[in-house]
């Protein structure tokens, strides 16, 4: 399987395919499409056609002006529930609550993306990154343990990098137990509040293979230009920096919003 070819072919026909349609195009069965795609990807075709949806919908709801219920119908989404359910779950807020408040949201973040990173002291972290990038940039580099290699969905635990220069070290405490993976993208710095929600040309990063706590890690993270592989980043990245903000730290926790 040629995976650059099939996922070109879901960024272009992602509002109206399928998963069986496009296996078929390809020639295979769906359930050998499936099992080739993760394989190689570490995701499920499905999963990174939804997250293509959700990429262009956030993108389309935010650029366009138009009504939900439109960006609902580009995208292929018949129920309206299925289609808020989807925003909501990568981006924390509802469709109509993400048009209504990310003005709001791009003027808090531009507010403290200069702001100091203060990390705490502590012995014996779970995870140590050296973070790299041959690249010269201004912006903030958020790094997150995922569940899955797949950033849809806001991290177990994760930082944000205000000040870079070239290489950071940055440390992962009382990571709770479970297999993780380390990804990460960049805000770079804009005066467009679209590009702090959409993050199709952002540098990022990943560590190949699997974080398993309890255990200690020492990974390098390289941050590069995306690649045309790469799963789409669906993320409410100024939200989570917001909020990450009440314990002065840029950390945040995926249990921090039930405190």
């Amino acid at each position: 399987m040629d995976i650059s070819l099939v996922t070109e072919y879901f960024k272009m026909h992602y509002n109206h395919t399928t998963v069986k349609e496009t296996a078929a195009h390809f020639g295979y069965s769906e359930s050998h499409f499936c099992r080739e795609f993760k394989k190689i990807m570490g995701i499920s075709p499905q999963e990174y056609l939804v997250g293509m949806r959700v990429q262009n919908s956030v993108e389309h709801l935010l650029k366009s002006k138009q009504s939900v219920l439109h960006t609902q119908l580009k995208m292929g989404y018949l129920s309206d529930g299925s289609f808020s359910n989807r925003i909501k779950k990568s981006m924390t807020l509802s469709p109509k609550q993400l048009t209504k408040q990310s003005e709001a949201l791009f003027v808090n973040y531009k507010l403290h993306e200069n702001d100091e990173t203060v990390e705490d002291e502590y012995e014996a972290p779970d995870v140590t990154l050296n973070v790299v990038c041959s690249e010269q940039f201004e912006g903030i580099i958020f790094v997150g343990l995922f569940k899955k290699p797949l950033p849809n969905q806001p991290p177990v635990i994760g930082k944000a990098v205000v000040k870079f220069d070239k290489e950071r070290t940055l440390c992962f405490h009382d990571v709770p137990p479970g297999k993780y993976y380390c990804l990460a993208c960049v805000i770079h710095k804009t005066y467009n509040p679209l590009k702090l929600f959409v993050h199709k040309d952002n540098l990022r990063g990943k560590i190949d293979a699997p974080i398993i706590i309890p255990g200690k890690y020492e990974e390098t993270l390289v941050l590069r230009r995306p690649l045309p592989t790469d799963p789409p980043i669906t993320l409410n990245l100024p939200l989570m920096f917001i909020n990450s903000l009440k314990n002065h730290s840029f950390e945040y926790r995926a249990d921090s919003d039930k405190k």
